[in-house]
């Protein structure tokens, strides 16, 4: 797949650069900080977290926008549990993009058109979105709609319904929302200054970069268990990630161009 309205790189598809994510921004995308319909809140065979989403396979239908252009395509999430599982991205017509398998604080990110591969360790850099004190472990969080950041200290109680705040690990201020117990926006902010923004519209997940101006939507499709174990961790043979944005991955080579 190509995208559209900017120049493609690496064989021109999309590619993610993790999460994970995920995203144009204008009036669809601008984040809200009035307070949010309850009709936005997604049902639970959506974005709602069950009760143990482990041992399911998500099929995700996505499109990500940014300055060098945008497009569809597909994210499979098969999910064993908390620190087992792995990401498969593929274009519109099924074909694989890249895949991302994760063992614990260990990530193995895979170009399979380019047959290039690199590797993560506990975190994620996501460059459109500045989210790099995101856990490689809170990817799944952030596709099924929940909090994906660690708490600095004892956070207080989530409420049902209003207003809820955390200082993250990494030093920013997240405040968010809930409706009815489910998340339904957040914002990151460093120095009091938003810079990363999340929100539930009629059953669509969006995560924003209020600076970089690219965005990511997401819906779900498919939820079914999981009907064959994943195989074993391969750690990549490739070096470090320079970055890991949520639709295509920055890899040392592309670096180097």
């Amino acid at each position: 797949m190509r995208c559209r309205g900017g120049e493609a790189r690496g064989g021109g598809y999309l590619r993610v650069a993790v999460p994970w994510l995920l995203l144009g921004l204008l009036n669809m995308g601008c984040f809200s900080t009035a307070a949010p319909n309850p009709s936005n809140v997604p049902p639970a065979s959506t974005t709602a977290v069950p009760a143990n989403p482990h041992g399911t396979q998500r099929i995700y239908r996505a499109r990500f926008d940014g300055a060098r252009g945008g497009g569809a395509f597909k994210l499979t999430l098969r999910l064993a549990e908390t620190t087992r599982f792995r990401l498969d991205a593929s274009d519109p017509f099924g074909r694989a993009l890249w895949t991302l398998d994760v063992q614990g604080a260990q990530g193995a990110w895979r170009d399979v058109r380019a047959g290039t591969s690199c590797s993560l360790f506990e975190r994620i850099e996501l460059r459109e979105f500045p989210l790099s004190s995101l856990a490689l472990v809170a990817l799944p969080r952030l596709l099924l709609g929940e909090v994906p950041f660690e708490a600095v200290g004892e956070a207080a109680p989530r409420p049902r319904d209003g207003a809820w705040s955390m200082t993250t690990a990494s030093g920013g201020e997240l405040r968010a929302r809930f409706v009815a117990g489910t998340l339904a926006t957040w914002t990151l902010e460093e120095r009091g200054v938003p810079f990363a923004a999340y929100r539930v519209e009629r059953g669509e997940a969006i995560l924003s970069g209020l600076e970089s101006g690219v965005q990511m939507r997401w819906r779900e499709a498919v939820s079914e268990p999981l009907s064959t174990p994943l195989p074993p961790f391969e750690p990549s043979s490739g070096g470090a990630c320079a970055a890991t944005p949520i639709a295509g991955i920055s890899t040392p080579s592309e670096e180097a161009e």
